[in-house]
Order: C-alpha cells, then structure tokens, then sequence
C-alpha cells in the first residue's frame, strides 16, 4: 500500500530543501520519504512558486489547497 502525506508536510519538506543546506538525501533520510518524492515535490513547490510570481496570471486555487471561490 502506498503511503499517503498530507500538504502541508510535502510544502514544510519541499521548503526545507529549497532553504537548506542540507542535501536531498539528507532531509530524506531524516524524514522517511524517497529522495526521488522530495524532489517531485520541490519541483512542484517551484512552478507553483512561479505562476504566484507571474503578475495577471490565473491561479488554480485548488493546486495550493483552498477551496474554490462561488
């Protein structure tokens, strides 16, 4: 069966790699998770960072986790 993690634990390791000097294996090794999952998730992190940094673009507010406006 495969283990599921919840948002805000793939976005709290996804930060700590992009601001740690640790490397990928590393935070891995620490919190239990694949380092090829972390990195998925980093990546992730990365192009949702860029579309909220891309002034006028249309945000998927399901892909951060809120509920969608009515």
């Amino acid at each position: 069966m495969r283990k599921r993690y919840d948002a805000s634990f793939k976005a709290k390791i996804a930060l700590e790699v992009v601001k740690s000097l640790k490397t990928v294996n590393e935070i891995a090794t620490e919190a239990g998770v694949h380092p090829a999952v972390i990195t998925k998730w980093k990546r992730q992190l990365r192009n949702v960072s860029m579309i909220l940094r891309h002034p006028g673009s249309i945000i998927s507010v399901s892909l951060l986790g809120f509920p969608p406006c009515s």
